[in-house]
């Protein structure tokens, strides 16, 4: 399976959670490349941005299932699996936070999965 990634851009959040969500793009990315080894025709492209802000090529793939660990994008029409956490930022463990980076990125590895499963 080959995994793409767009680019980062988080300008639709608040500066909390915008920085929360930067400082994990790393972990992310580590997390997304577990799914390398799959034997899948199909792109795993990670949604990085709001589509309706920025704009990336990768968007029109055929062939692709889209997941993203932003919670709460508008998908401006394209089938993106969305994350059901934010990463932990304001209140870890409350308002729809992971109390931890870590179960937050379990959350997200248990949303692709899902999505790779459809």
């Amino acid at each position: 399976m080959e995994v793409l990634c767009t680019g980062v851009n988080t300008r639709y959040a608040a500066p909390d959670l915008a920085a929360a969500l930067r400082a994990a793009a790393p972990a992310i990315r580590r997390v997304a490349q577990e799914f390398i080894p799959r034997m899948d025709d199909r792109f795993l492209v990670i949604v990085l941005h709001c589509p309706c802000c920025s704009e990336s090529n990768w968007m029109g793939l055929d062939n692709a299932v889209f997941v993203t660990p932003f919670y709460g994008i508008d998908p401006e029409g394209y089938v993106i699996h969305q994350v059901d956490l934010y990463p932990p930022h304001r209140t870890p463990g409350q308002n729809g936070e992971a109390e931890t980076l870590e179960d937050f990125l379990q959350a997200f590895r248990q949303t692709i999965e899902r999505a790779l499963a459809q």
